[in-house]
């Protein structure tokens, strides 16, 4: 019975390796248990009818014997050749003696109750590059042959609002090279870090507006250590992309209902940039989601205080409807997000009479992709003559915080 209990237990961490539902365990565990009573039976059967056919015990103690050998035998190679010894249902906050980070108490601030389906350290883990296996060639920095300064080269492709752009480097290129966070808890806010000539991180590539946890985020100088691309958090609520950084302080998204994509609290989303969260990092599934993939286990995580929020300020983060229960920023390709843009309200041709003072914005609206008023981002281009009669065409543009971008011109026709 004890060892249908281990292999119960073998089959349930292997489950939650691979992110099984709850419901898809049990049934797994429960056809498993079958199989093991109906391989119990097969095995002692043949005992049994020998006992009846030859009860001189030399040969059923003989056949037993063999039986059991056998049974050991294929324990052994089990054992060797098996799962890793993942710790099924291990305790928030503990982690084994193979997690060198600070460790916080269970039942101290944070936004974790259960540690189930971690990565251990020793684990290949998304966002992490295994050294055998790279593209192409790379210099001792990480970056390809011939590329003198990786400020240079990234320089080239960063926007002025901070977001990063892959432009020459591939994403084998970037997960080979080292980043430095940098989180102003005062401000609520994350920069990016790559390494100089020397070594030093001082080359500012992306900024982040995040939600800290006020006091309850611990101030000083850590390394990451695991990751988890869904996780359960205090109160019953959900993150994706989380990397832990110390003890139970993550970072990971906005508060979502269930483990489920399309469960998103509109209501925490836009509170990004408020001290809100228990003690972990909150940020939209984007920016989650590029720490998770791009920034390794043991990057270095600096939290600190400065009324100066960091070269690359504070990015900011379209609000949502109160009825959303998608993040914008989310890739996947179920997002009904995917499909909207932003939308220039106005009519295809606007009268006015000669003489007449003419606003260009008067009867022109921008909506971004969430509905938001952005209309004093419009970008206007030509010009009416109110004193002259004749048509003119003026365009409009404007780009939201999702990045996408809408277009109209309008024919202004004096008369």
């Amino acid at each position: 019975m004890n060892q249908r209990v281990e292999v119960l237990k073998k089959i349930a961490r292997v489950c939650r390796r691979f992110k099984m539902p709850d419901r898809w365990i049990t049934l797994i565990l429960a056809i498993s248990l079958a199989c093991l009573h109906i391989i119990h039976f097969i095995i002692i059967l043949p005992k049994r009818i020998f006992m009846f056919l030859l009860p001189n015990r030399r040969v059923v103690l003989t056949y037993s014997a063999l039986i059991m050998l056998v049974m050991i035998t294929v324990t052994v190679i089990i054992k060797v050749n098996g799962p890793g010894q993942v710790v099924y249902g291990e305790p928030a906050g503990s982690h084994g003696t193979e997690d060198n980070s600070h460790q916080i108490p269970i039942g101290s601030n944070g936004n974790l109750s259960n540690t189930q389906g971690e990565f251990r350290p020793d684990q290949h883990t998304p966002g992490e590059t295994n050294p055998g296996h790279s593209q192409g060639e790379l210099s001792n920095n990480g970056l390809p042959e011939g590329v003198a300064s990786a400020g240079e080269l990234w320089y080239q492709n960063v926007a002025t609002s901070g977001e990063l752009v892959d432009g020459n480097l591939t994403r084998e290129q970037i997960n080979r090279m080292r980043f430095l966070l940098k989180v102003n808890r005062l401000k609520n806010c994350i920069t990016v870090y790559i390494q100089d000539d020397n070594g030093e991180f001082t080359i500012p590539v992306k900024a982040m507006r995040c939600s800290t946890g006020g006091d309850n985020t611990p101030l000083g100088v850590y390394k990451t250590t695991h990751k988890y691309e869904f996780r359960k958090l205090l109160f019953d609520v959900y993150g994706q992309y989380a990397t832990r950084i110390v003890g139970q302080i993550l970072f990971h998204s906005s508060s979502y209902e269930s483990d489920r994509k399309d469960t998103l609290i509109a209501e925490e989303f836009n509170k990004l940039g408020e001290p809100v969260s228990h003690g972990c990092i909150r940020l939209t599934v984007e920016d989650a989601k590029w720490i998770y993939e791009y920034c390794r286990i043991g990057t270095t995580v600096e939290i600190y205080e400065d009324e100066d929020p960091g070269p690359l300020g504070i990015p900011e983060v379209i609000k949502l409807p109160e009825d959303t229960v998608w993040d914008p920023t989310d890739p996947s390709e179920d997002n009904p997000w995917n499909d909207k843009k932003p939308e220039i309200i106005a009519d295809d041709t606007i009268y006015v009479i000669q003489g007449h003072k003419v606003d260009l914005l008067e009867k022109v609206t921008a909506l971004d992709t969430c509905g938001n008023d952005i209309t004093e981002d419009l970008k206007i281009t030509g010009s009416v003559n109110c004193n002259v009669t004749g048509t003119y065409k003026v365009t409009y543009a404007v780009t939201d915080l999702l990045g996408r971008s809408a277009e109209k011109t309008i024919r202004y026709i004096v008369r």
